[in-house]
């Protein structure tokens, strides 16, 4: 998507607007050579939204591997340790 600059912006702000890193900005804008001087109207690139990465907590290994988009979805915290739902007792 192409952004024009305005008065006041930083990249930090355009980038926290559109949910994106300044490197993301910065990687898809080569002729920004330095990231604390754009100026308004000014056109720059903004790169699509980057995937969430689903939570990780320390200590303990995840259900499915990162990237799994199988079925059923993994949702931390909705199912008790070792409960699978529709799966006969014994």
């Amino acid at each position: 998507m192409r952004y024009v600059v305005k008065p006041g912006d930083t990249l930090y702000i355009i980038a926290q607007r559109f949910g994106v890193t300044v490197a993301d900005i910065l990687a898809v804008n080569p002729q920004i050579r330095d990231p604390n001087l754009i100026f308004p109207g000014q056109v720059i690139i903004i790169p699509g939204k980057r995937p969430e990465i689903p939570p990780y907590y320390p200590g303990f290994p995840p259900m499915f591997p990162p990237g799994y988009w199988g079925w059923p979805p993994y949702i931390p915290g909705e199912y008790p340790v070792g409960w699978w739902p529709n799966v006969p007792p014994g």
